[in-house]
C-alpha cells in the first residue's frame, strides 16, 4: 500500500482536514478515476505507485494543503 499525506496549516481543526481530505478522495475518483481511501484525517491510501503520483500531480495545485510522500 503506498500513502500520501495532505498538510495543513497547523490552525486548521481536524473537522476541516478530514472534510477537506475527504474532498480530495472523491474529486481524484471523479475527476481522474484514482482510487484511494481515506486512512486519517489528513492521509490518503493507494494501491498502487502511479496512482499515488498521479495523485500526487493533481492535488499538488492546491491552496489548502502541500502535499507529501509517505
Amino acid at each position: 500500500m503506498y500513502k500520501l499525506r495532505l498538510v495543513y496549516d497547523p490552525a486548521h481543526s481536524y473537522v476541516r482536514k478530514d472534510a477537506t481530505t475527504h474532498v480530495a478522495s472523491i474529486d481524484l475518483y471523479i475527476q481522474h478515476n484514482v482510487e484511494c481511501a481515506q486512512c486519517a484525517c489528513d492521509e490518503l491510501l493507494f494501491d498502487t505507485d502511479s496512482a499515488r503520483m498521479l495523485a500526487v500531480l493533481k492535488l499538488s495545485n492546491s491552496n489548502n494543503y502541500t502535499v507529501e510522500l509517505l
